[in-house]
C-alpha cells in the first residue's frame, strides 16, 4: 500500500485506485501533518493501539471519510460512531467529513479547532450541557447544517466558528455567552434572526459579514463598539437596535445594508468610522441634536432628528425646522436624503435636492468653516430653487425657512413677483403674512430688518 513510514511516523499516504478502507499497521506511533491530505476516496480508517499522536490537518480534504475507528486498547484516542475523541471522551477531536447526524457524549467538554470543518453532509448535531469550549472554525463550512443550539456552558463564539454555514437559519446562543468573535458567522447566508444574549459585551470584526438573510438584530446593552464590517453586506437587514452603551461604530460596519431604511444613533456614540453606512439606502437617521457625532454629518446636518419630549416637536439640528405632526414630518422625507456613504465629503457630492436645499440654508445661517466658494454655491442653488423652498416650507409647516430666505437676501427683484404670488396663496398665516415684505409690485422688497421684526 502507499504508506510512507519513518521511525514509527506515518508521514504520507498515497491514495491508491479503488482503496476506500485503510487499517494503519500496529507499530505506527504518530500520524504526521497532512498525512492523508486529499485522499478523496478514503471512507473508513482504523487507528491502531500504538498511535499516540496525530498531526495537524492529517485528514484534510478527505471528503468521503465517514468513519474513524480506534483500537479499544489505545491509551490516547478513542472513537464513538466513527468520530474521533481523546481516551476519556472529554475532547472531540475530529468528525469525518461524511458524517450526517451526530450526538455528542455527555462527557465531552471541548470541541477541537476545525473539528467539524467542511462536514458538508452534516444535518443535525446534539451538544450536551457539558460542552464549555468550541474551537476556532469548529463548524466552518458545514453547508447543510440548518440549526444548532449551544448549551449554557459556552461563553465564547470564537473565530469563524460557524463561518460559511450557508444553510444555518436559526441558532440559539446561550445566556452564558459574553463574546462573539471575529468572523463568527461570516457568510451564513441563510441566517434570518439571531438573539444575542444580554451578557454579550463584545462582537468581533465581521461577525455577521454577508449574512444576507438576516432581517433584524438587537445589540445588547454592554457592547461598547460595533466593530468594522460587523454587518457588511447584510442586504436584508431592516431593523437594528443600538444600545446607549455603544460609543463607536467602526469602518464599513453597515456597508451595503441596502434594506436598512432607518437607524437610531444614541448620544453615547462619539465616533463613526469610514463608510460605516456606505451604499445603504437610509431614509431616516435619528440622533440627538447635541450628539457628539453631528460633526460627522457635515453639511448633511438635516439628517439628524430627535423628538423634543417637552415641546413634542421634531427638530433637525441647528436649523430647527419643526412640525407638531410627526407623520407629516416623516412623509416629507426631507431629512433623510444625504448619501450616508459620503458622510465626511461635504456639499460637492450628490444627494436629494430637498435635503440639499435645507442643508444649504442651514450652512448659510450657521457659516462655521464655510468657504467663499461653497457659500457662492449654496446661494446660487437656493436662488434657483426659492419657489421650491417655499412650497416645501409650507408642506412641513416651517415659516422660519421662508423668513430665512428673506434674511439672506435670496428674495429680490428677480423673483419677488412669483414669490409674492406663492406667499399669498399659502394656507399658513405665518407664511402668507410674509407677502407684506414685498409691498406693492412696483416696490422693492423690504430690508432684512423688516424680516426680523415679524
Amino acid at each position: 500500500m502507499g504508506f510512507y513510514i519513518e521511525n514509527g511516523v506515518l508521514t504520507k499516504y498515497t491514495q491508491e485506485p479503488g482503496v476506500t478502507e485503510i487499517v494503519i499497521s500496529d507499530g505506527v506511533t504518530e500520524i504526521g501533518d497532512d498525512a492523508f491530505r486529499n485522499c478523496t476516496s478514503l471512507k473508513n480508517l482504523t487507528i491502531p493501539k500504538s498511535v499516540t499522536s496525530i498531526g495537524n490537518y492529517a485528514f484534510y480534504d478527505c471528503t468521503s471519510l465517514s468513519r474513524i475507528d480506534v483500537d479499544e486498547n489505545n491509551t490516547v484516542f478513542s472513537s464513538v460512531d466513527g468520530v474521533l475523541y481523546n481516551k476519556d471522551k472529554t475532547e472531540l477531536i475530529l468528525c469525518p467529513r461524511g458524517a450526517k447526524n451526530i450526538a455528542i457524549p455527555n462527557s465531552v467538554k471541548t470541541i477541537y479547532v476545525n473539528a467539524f470543518q467542511c462536514c458538508k453532509l452534516l444535518v443535525s448535531i446534539s451538544l450536551s450541557d457539558s460542552v464549555a469550549s468550541i474551537g476556532n472554525c469548529a463548524f466552518w463550512n458545514c453547508t447543510s447544517l440548518p440549526s444548532i443550539t449551544l448549551p449554557n456552558s459556552v461563553t465564547t463564539i470564537k473565530f469563524r466558528t460557524f463561518a460559511y454555514c450557508t444553510s444555518l437559519m436559526n441558532i440559539t446562543l446561550p445566556s452564558s455567552a459574553t463574546e462573539i468573535g471575529f468572523d463568527a458567522f461570516l457568510s451564513c447566508t441563510s441566517l434570518e434572526t439571531v438573539t444575542i444574549p444580554n451578557n454579550v459585551i463584545s462582537i468581533g470584526v465581521s461577525a455577521f459579514y454577508r449574512c444576507t438573510s438576516l432581517t433584524s438584530i438587537t445589540i445588547p446593552y454592554g457592547v461598547t463598539e460595533i466593530e468594522g464590517c460587523t454587518f457588511y453586506d447584510c442586504i436584508s437587514l431592516k431593523n437594528i437596535t443600538i444600545p446607549k452603551s455603544v460609543t463607536s461604530i467602526g469602518d464599513y460596519a453597515f456597508y451595503g445594508c441596502t434594506s436598512l431604511t432607518s437607524i437610531t444613533i444614541p448620544k453615547s456614540v462619539t465616533e463613526i468610522g469610514h463608510r460605516a453606512f456606505g451604499k445603504c439606502k437610509l431614509q431616516y437617521v435619528y440622533a440627538s441634536i447635541d450628539s457628539p457625532i453631528m460633526s460627522t454629518f457635515n453639511s448633511g446636518s438635516s439628517l439628524a432628528i430627535e423628538m423634543d419630549k417637552e415641546k413634542h416637536r421634531f427638530y433637525a439640528l441647528s436649523f430647527k425646522a419643526h412640525t407638531n405632526n410627526y407623520e407629516d414630518f416623516i412623509k416629507t422625507k426631507l431629512w433623510n436624503a444625504y448619501d450616508m456613504e459620503l458622510l465626511n465629503n461635504g456639499p460637492k457630492y450628490k444627494y436629494r435636492l430637498p435635503a440639499r436645499l435645507f442643508g444649504g440654508l442651514d450652512r448659510l445661517l450657521n457659516p462655521v468653516d464655510l468657504t467663499d466658494e461653497n457659500k457662492e454655491m449654496y446661494i446660487e442653488l437656493l436662488k434657483k430653487n426659492v419657489k421650491k423652498m417655499i412650497a416645501i416650507a409650507e408642506e412641513i409647516n416651517c415659516p422660519f425657512a421662508v423668513k430665512a430666505l428673506f434674511e439672506l437676501g435670496l428674495i429680490d427683484e428677480s423673483n419677488a413677483k412669483a414669490v409674492k404670488k406663492l406667499l399669498l396663496a399659502s394656507a399658513l398665516p405665518e407664511i402668507s403674512s410674509l407677502a407684506e415684505l414685498l409691498g406693492n409690485e412696483d416696490e422693492k422688497p423690504k430690508t432684512k430688518k423688516a424680516v426680523t421684526d415679524l
